[in-house]
């Protein structure tokens, strides 16, 4: 015997959603969280678009939770071509989930890789348009009040339509945010931070 729509329904926690968007494709796991380029569950938006979600085994951590939650806010706040753009986000029944634009092509991080293992260089002119992007995308992302703290190769796509676009807020704080809190301590980020 099948249960009916509202027998269902009722099993659910209070507030609980089902799932607005399904995983098509894998696209990679972090220490926190999983991507995926997905769909929608609504058959009237036909686009792909990339699913981040809490891996599961920290989805019951009230910090990650909050962690993922401020991502979400400093993000959507931000509307510039060269920021990643936010176009959901909330809490259904396998926990949080942001859904943004799906960027096709690549990272830096590949690029300079690539380069590498050829003996190039990376042309001059490319070096300064990625430059020039990523400084107009942290240029409004602090005029909004908003902080990196994570700018790394992996963490800035070259789009296949020519775009630079800042991804990976999720270390991402509020200026008032950052002046009561301490200094980072992922020494892993050190190769990358200014003079």
């Amino acid at each position: 015997m099948s249960e009916s729509h509202s027998e269902r329904a009722s099993l659910l926690p209070p507030h609980a959603e089902l799932a607005r968007y399904l995983p098509v494709r894998a696209l990679g796991t972090g220490g926190m969280a999983e991507t995926f380029i997905a769909r929608s569950v609504d058959p009237r938006r036909t686009e792909l678009v990339c699913l981040k979600r809490i891996r599961r085994a920290l989805a019951s951590a009230p910090a990650q939770r909050a962690h993922f939650a401020a991502e979400a806010r400093v993000l959507s706040r931000l509307c510039h071509p060269n920021v990643l753009a936010v176009l959901d986000a909330g809490t259904d029944l396998e926990g949080p989930f942001l859904v943004t634009e799906l960027v096709e092509g690549l990272d830096l991080r590949r690029l300079l890789a690539w380069l590498t293992d050829l003996g190039e260089p990376m042309p001059e002119r490319v070096a300064l348009r990625i430059a020039h992007d990523l400084g107009e995308a942290l240029a409004h992302a602090h005029a909004h009040g908003g902080l990196h703290r994570d700018v790394t190769p992996a963490n800035v796509l070259l789009g296949r339509d020519g775009r630079v676009v800042l991804i990976d807020f999720g270390i991402a704080r509020s200026e008032a945010q950052t002046q009561r809190s301490p200094p980072s301590k992922r020494a892993d980020l050190f190769a990358f931070r200014g003079p």
